[in-house]
């Protein structure tokens, strides 16, 4: 029974122990002396859990009062046996642990602290981060993207200058790329369409959790981006970004501005004399490199409305979903936006009257804006809070969905898209736009599907 009921020989004028539940009384002992102002009866209680004969001595009397005046409801529950609480223990195993913090949002005042405490902190460190990832305007607030330090040409000779001091050869220059990167995607994409894979050594680059791009394959000299810069420039101080190209005869670095690098490849391709080919080298034909017909494909004249459509590519979009996602406060954030979306606009409305963007050939236009878009609605849209439209899509964009598809089916673009990799790389390495690492599942646009343009829109 809870209650226990007991009649005793009388000792020193007890007779009679008092009725009380067993459960309060262990409660009580177990109680602190702070919390009660009878320290001493509080102390006896205690030696009485273990030893209850203990009770009947001379000093009992306050301690029997004290019993009567806590005493439960004699009807509570009896503790439990030794199986139940065998039993009790396995459940209570069973459950999932979780993590509950501090509990301060039961303590409306402590948690206001913290609140206001963790952001502070939060939003300095935020700052910091992003000072050193992603330099701002201080007036403006807005994202600009360093300038590259090496901006060289590829060139022919010719008879003004018939020793360029980089010459369009096989076999002389490197580059180094990312397939998780955009500005590097670019470059690759080129190196399909012209077919230049025997011409140009082409060096994968990973992610590392250090943040600096390593080597996929490693050699003695160059473990990471760092070993090419150093290797060329010894007292290099600056960034180490990719792609960069390398000149491999003069151990320098020709350039490491993408757009360029594109330019250059373009050179290198139409060059009229390849050292290490076989005499058909003084015309323009491209049966020499892996390419095959896809040279007749790319545009190589440098108008004045490629330009534009370059420029204006390269500034709102590729450069664009930075801008947004790096943007310091709203109105920079807005104004990205807005600039990135009238841009995809108007490309839309070009694209329902041209197979590509400067009519049914590749330009680098089309080289430019495609590894951008390969990652808006899986990547920019997430972590830059790209979401105004969607190419997925198709009542947004339905002309650009099909230039995707387009673009991706060309023989040797898909081999340069690595979806999973840009993921992981983005949602990891920018730690302060993703704190958590988490990768989330996506979904895009089925670029292999069938697409119309080619019959839309045959010459």
């Amino acid at each position: 029974s809870s209650t226990i009921k007991e009649t005793i020989r009388p000792r020193r004028g007890i007779s009679e122990i008092p009725t009380f539940d067993m459960t309060s009384l262990a409660f009580i002992t177990c109680l602190p002396p702070a919390q009660s102002r009878d320290t001493t009866t509080i102390r006896r209680l205690r030696r009485i859990s273990t030893h209850p004969w203990s009770l009947y001595n001379s000093k009992t009397t306050p301690i029997r009062h004290t019993i009567i005046h806590m005493s439960a409801n004699p009807s509570s529950k009896p503790p439990p046996t030794p199986d139940q609480k065998q039993s009790q223990s396995q459940s209570q195993s069973q459950k999932p642990k979780t993590s509950s913090g501090f509990r301060l949002l039961e303590k409306s005042a402590a948690f206001g602290v913290l609140v206001r405490t963790a952001k502070y902190i939060w939003h300095t460190f935020w700052l910091v981060m992003m000072n050193e990832l992603a330099p701002s305007s201080k007036s403006t607030g807005e994202y600009v993207r360093p300038k590259s330090q090496f901006r060289y040409q590829i060139e022919c000779a010719s008879g003004q200058n018939p020793e360029p001091k980089f010459p369009a050869q096989t076999g002389r220059y490197k580059v180094y790329v990312g397939k998780a990167c955009p500005w590097c995607h670019r470059v690759l994409i080129t190196i399909a369409l012209l077919g230049l894979n025997d011409v140009i050594e082409v060096v994968l680059l990973e992610p590392s959790d250090s943040g600096v791009w390593k080597l996929a394959q490693p050699t003695e000299k160059e473990k990471d981006i760092k070993d090419v810069y150093r290797n060329a420039v010894p007292d290099y101080v600056g960034r180490c970004t990719a792609p960069v190209l390398v000149d491999v005869v003069r151990n320098e670095i020709v350039c490491n501005e993408s757009a360029d690098i594109v330019r250059n490849l373009v050179r290198l391709g139409r060059a009229p004399f390849v050292p290490g080919k076989e005499e058909a080298s003084n015309s323009n034909s491209n049966s020499n490199r892996q390419g095959g017909g896809l040279w007749t494909l790319v545009v190589c004249e440098e108008t004045e409305d490629a330009s534009n459509w370059e420029e204006l590519i390269q500034t709102t979009v590729n450069n664009g979903v930075y801008k947004a996602g790096f943007s310091r406060n709203q109105a920079a954030y807005d104004k990205a936006i807005d600039f990135l979306f009238s841009t995809l606009d108007q490309i839309e409305r070009k694209l329902s009257t041209s197979r590509y963007i400067l009519g049914n050939q590749v330009s680098v236009a089309d080289i430019f804006l495609f590894p951008t878009l390969f990652r808006l609605d899986a990547v920019y849209a997430l972590i830059f809070k790209v979401t105004q439209k969607s190419i997925s899509n198709s009542e947004h964009y339905p002309n650009l969905q099909q230039w995707m598809r387009d673009m991706y089916q060309l023989p040797g673009v898909a081999e340069t898209c690595d979806l999973q990799a840009t993921l992981n790389n983005y949602f990891t390495a920018l730690f302060p736009l993703n704190p958590s690492g988490i990768v989330p599942r996506v979904q895009t646009v089925d670029l292999l599907r069938p697409h119309e343009r080619a019959t839309r829109f045959r010459e």
